[in-house]
């Protein structure tokens, strides 16, 4: 196996999730090469330190609201609105901007 199929497995080696076979083929490549044994005893350490947090339980409402503002349709705001606006002329501006400058410029340098 390769490192980098090796270590996309890493979960499911750890929570015991792979065939006997994918079992075995991560474990024999995991004996032979450092540099994942290393990235494994990390992923370990940090597994370990994500399972020591402490749970974080959120306001019985929250899901609701997060459902609720999710439906609802958002409101443009002015500086939304302004933004699309510029995004619409943005380029026929920058040209017009362009000309106008070329031509008022044009004739002082040939001078």
């Amino acid at each position: 196996m390769k490192c980098h199929s090796v270590q996309k497995k890493f979960s499911a080696y750890q929570d015991k999730e792979l065939k006997p076979q994918e079992r075995e083929e991560v474990s024999r490549h995991l004996l032979s090469c450092q540099f994942c044994r290393e990235q494994y005893a990390e992923f370990e350490r940090l597994w370990q330190t994500l399972g020591e947090m402490e749970e974080i339980h959120p306001d019985p409402w929250f899901y609701r609201q997060v459902i609720r503002k999710i439906k609802e349709p958002r409101a443009k705001g002015l500086l939304e609105t302004l933004e699309q606006v510029s995004r619409l002329f943005r380029t026929p501006v920058t040209i017009s901007l362009i000309l106008i400058i070329g031509l008022i410029a044009g004739p002082a340098v040939s001078l």
